[in-house]
């Protein structure tokens, strides 16, 4: 299965990570591979408090109506979240802004969709369709941790 999680990529990540670190006084710390989402999201102290999966996009917010994630890694996040007591989000960082969501189960617009222009069949699957409206600024506003 090829990797196409780039330096960039990760810059960003990071970047949004540092955000949340200094507008929500949160640690965002990398989740090995496995896991199959991107952070574990802590307190200052150290207590977990969910996980996220993190996205950058290289359009405008308002460009497309949702936001398109795997059905698989939504799933895992659920997973992780209920079986910590803990929560589960996607933040995005659009061109001309970012958005926090909470992601619980059960999911309300579930596809199939993807990226058909890498030429990987891999990457048509099921999907979960997040109104891009439901993105709030602040993770607080997605969930009062």
């Amino acid at each position: 299965m090829p990797l196409y999680e780039t330096a960039e990529n990760l810059k960003s990540e990071k970047a949004i990570a540092l955000f949340l670190k200094e507008k929500h006084k949160l640690n965002c710390v990398k989740m090995p591979m496995s896991y199959r989402v991107d952070w574990a999201v802590l307190s200052f102290s150290g207590k977990l408090r969910g996980f996220m999966e993190l996205k950058v996009r290289g359009v405008a917010k308002k460009q497309y109506p949702t936001l398109m994630l795997s059905l698989g890694k939504c799933i895992t996040g659920c997973n992780l979240a209920q079986s910590t007591g803990t929560a589960f989000w996607v933040a995005v960082k659009w061109t001309d802004g970012f958005g926090v969501h909470r992601v619980v189960q059960p999911f309300e617009d579930v596809g199939i969709g993807g990226r058909t222009d890498r030429g990987d069949p891999d990457d048509v699957e099921p999907v979960v369709y997040f109104p891009v409206d439901s993105f709030t600024e602040t993770i607080y506003e997605s969930d009062h941790i």
